[in-house]
This record gives C-alpha cells, sequence and structure tokens, in this order.
C-alpha cells in the first residue's frame, strides 16, 4: 500500500496488432490512479479469430481477457475487452448502374453515393477502373469520416470496343472492409449520323430579323447510305428552319446544313 507500483499490461497474442493501449506500462504511487487510453483498429483478418465468434445480424460480437502484470504480485489483474464490429463499413446507391441505351462515343453520367456506417474514419478508392470509365472528381479517392456520405459521378464514354449489350464491373476498396463490386450494364449503338454541333444558341435579335447558324451532318457508315429529315418536335420550333430539311447522304459523306432563326411578334420567343 506504501509503495510505487509497477505495471504492464498485455493482450492476448493474436490480438496485439488491434490493440495500442497508452501508456501500456508505467508506475503508479500510492493512492493515486492513472489515466490509460486504449486504441482498437480492426480490419478483416480480425473476423477469423475465436474472440470474434458471435454475430448479430451484420455485426460481430468481439469478447476478450486482457491482463495487467503487478510488479512482485503473483496474479496479474484481468480486465475484459467487448466490442462490436460491423461486417458492412460502407453502403452505396444505387447498388448496380444501368446506363440503358448508349450511343458510341457519347458520355453517360451517373450520380453515386458512398455512404459510411461505421464509427471509424476509413479511406476508398475505385481500383481497376475498366476502360471508358472515369471517376470524378479526384479519380474516385476519398475519406469517410464515421457515418459521412459523398458523392462521386461515374461517367461512361464508350468506344468501338463496346459492342452492343455489355456488363463490366467497378471496384470499390475501402482499408478497412476490403473490396465492394458495382454491376454496370448497358447497351452501346453506333449512330449512323454524326452532327458537328448538339447545342445551337442565338444570340438575342429583333422581332423580324434572321440569324444563321451552320452545322455539319455526316454519313458514319462506309457500305450504307442514309436518309437524313430534320423535324420540329412542337409549333415553339416554327422560328427556326432547316436548309436543306431532308436528303441522302452517301457512305462516308458529310453535308452542311444551315439553320435560319426568324423570331415573330404573335409569338412568345424562347432560347434554343
Amino acid at each position: 500500500k506504501n509503495f510505487e507500483k509497477s505495471f504492464k499490461f498485455s493482450m492476448p497474442e493474436k490480438a496485439e496488432s488491434y490493440f495500442q493501449i497508452i501508456p501500456s506500462q508505467g508506475s503508479i504511487q500510492p493512492e493515486n490512479k492513472i489515466e490509460v487510453k486504449v486504441k482498437f483498429k480492426p480490419i478483416l483478418e480480425i473476423l477469423a479469430n475465436e474472440f470474434c465468434s458471435e454475430e448479430r445480424g451484420n455485426q460481430i460480437l468481439l469478447d476478450l481477457v486482457s491482463k495487467v502484470h503487478i510488479l512482485d504480485e503473483k496474479l496479474p489483474l484481468k480486465w475484459k475487452v467487448k466490442a462490436e464490429i460491423s461486417k458492412v463499413g460502407i453502403e452505396f446507391e444505387p447498388i448496380q448502374l444501368d446506363f440503358g441505351t448508349c450511343l458510341l462515343s457519347q458520355s453517360n453520367i451517373f450520380d453515386f453515393s458512398v455512404r459510411s456506417v461505421c464509427a471509424m474514419t476509413q479511406r476508398f478508392a475505385f481500383v481497376k477502373i475498366p476502360k471508358c470509365f472515369q471517376i470524378l472528381p479526384d479519380d474516385g479517392f476519398g475519406v469517410l469520416l464515421p457515418f459521412e456520405e459523398k458523392k462521386v459521378k461515374i461517367k461512361f464514354s464508350p468506344n468501338k470496343s463496346y459492342q452492343k449489350t455489355f456488363e463490366k464491373h467497378l471496384t470499390l476498396k475501402t482499408n478497412l472492409f476490403g473490396e465492394n463490386s458495382i454491376k454496370c450494364f448497358g447497351t452501346v449503338i453506333q449512330p449512323m449520323v454524326s452532327i458537328s454541333e448538339n447545342n445551337i444558341h442565338f444570340e438575342e435579335i429583333s422581332f423580324g430579323d434572321e440569324a444563321k447558324k451552320s452545322v455539319l451532318i455526316r454519313n458514319v457508315c462506309e457500305d450504307k447510305k442514309v436518309k437524313f429529315c430534320f423535324k420540329k418536335s412542337d409549333e415553339k420550333n416554327a422560328f427556326v428552319r432547316f436548309v436543306p430539311n431532308e436528303g441522302i447522304l452517301f457512305p462516308t459523306a458529310s453535308k452542311r446544313i444551315e439553320i435560319y432563326f426568324r423570331p415573330f411578334e404573335n409569338r412568345t420567343m424562347e432560347d434554343k
């Protein structure tokens, strides 16, 4: 009672790499107290140990006995360590990506959410990314704080290596819970005609005036001629006319199309 006591903590050998005790040894004066911190960092391999045998849903229960050895004392003090370990560290949405019908060389973008469901900070990354896929921003690398959610964009820009229906898998990996597979699928089609600009913008003009823009359309087929025709989706497009409005493109041939915009006073003008 009246002497300084030296102590040393010990964990079971198979558990040592997952725990850090600070301080792990030292001395304490009579009638005094000392604060000890226990850091626990589980990784997947811990689940193979016998002290993690009980399951409760997505949780694994850890139950082990640690010891405190006191100098000159024959029997150590024993203390129990208990914890709940989640088998699932992240959730993501959607769980699979259906890109539907994609045009060759046209980009398709999905919004994707990654959410932490554990009480530990973890790093995540998309690895083994298939060709023509891109993760934005930062190539899919990031850090998730406990229970934090982050959003990324998955961009798919198919090339000629993708033919008709496809199925690929993205791999999302965390430093704590290993790899998760995300199924991606869809259909890639080759358009018969390409156009030099997908969006045509006319500057503001007065009623009765006329503005003109030009685009180039091209038959991308090497062995088929293609008939084209510009159709107006509704009467709002009465302001716009195409010259020529229809025609035939021979294999690999191109044609310049003039687009005229002329607003009328008896209509409501909208930017197209």
